[in-house]
Parts: C-alpha cells; structure tokens; sequence
C-alpha cells in the first residue's frame, strides 16, 4: 500500500483570518495539528 501525504502550500492566508480562532502567532502550530507537510518559501 502506497503512503500519500496531504499538505497546503502555507498558512498565512488573509480568507483564514479568524477562522480558526487562534492569534495568528499560533496558525503554524495548529495547521500542523491537521496535515503532514506544509510548503515554505523564503528569500
């Protein structure tokens, strides 16, 4: 049986915004709760 991973490519969405009723400080914490991978991108 293969493994499949769900992830979402961020989580700092302005449509999320009190969504989840967390502070925003706290969003990463709780989307990594939910899925197993989530995209970053940096310069």
């Amino acid at each position: 049986m293969r493994e499949v991973r769900i992830g979402i490519s961020g989580w700092r969405y302005d449509g999320w915004r009190g969504a989840f009723c967390l502070p925003q400080k706290r969003e990463l914490e709780f989307a990594l709760c939910v899925v197993q991978t989530i995209e970053t991108n940096s310069q």
